[in-house]
């Protein structure tokens, strides 16, 4: 496990959206929106680029974990899978994402499209599995080399029948 955790706002200010936006290369961090405040978790083989990143837009703290390690449970606000590659891969993900996100966190991925597994979409998998694995707002885009996923995670507890039973009461 790799950790960088910001020492001093005053030495790594956040910075503004628009700045971020446009100070990124990166596709998937301008999805996945303003990130000022946050606790990531990256989840890949080498994430150190995005580690830097991460941090020069305003992370308090980013963890990097190989996708065979455990990540710590309910610890993140952010994690991002910025290369999935297989279909084998997924399954272990959503496990790992719902383990470390707290509840309301946001799970960002990038599946490439290429040749690695041309009967497979690898890209359909990830998003059935991410809403059966009980994200919620889903949100993919795709781009000229590949798809990218946005989804939620819900707060723990309240289920949707949850203000029925309080008008019911009142």
């Amino acid at each position: 496990m790799l950790q960088s955790v910001s020492t001093s706002q005053c030495l790594n200010p956040p910075v503004s959206a628009s700045t971020a936006e446009a100070m990124s290369g990166d596709p998937l961090l301008r999805f996945a929106g303003p990130v000022a405040g946050s606790h990531a978790l990256v989840i890949a083989p080498n994430g150190l680029d995005l580690m830097c990143s991460l941090l020069r837009q305003g992370c308090v703290a980013v963890t990097a974990l190989r996708p065979s390690e455990r990540s710590d449970h309910e610890t993140y606000d952010l994690v991002l899978a910025p290369r999935i590659a297989s279909s084998a891969q997924i399954g272990r993900l959503i496990y790992q994402a719902k383990r470390a996100l707290v509840p309301t966190g946001r799970f960002l991925a990038f599946v490439p499209t290429g040749p690695a597994e041309p009967d497979q979409d690898v890209a359909g998998l990830l998003v059935r599995s991410v809403r059966m694995g009980g994200f919620v707002a889903v949100q993919t885009r795709t781009v000229k080399d590949g798809l990218m996923l946005r989804a939620d995670l819900p707060m723990h507890g309240l289920s949707n029948a949850m203000p029925v039973l309080l008008r019911r009461q009142a």
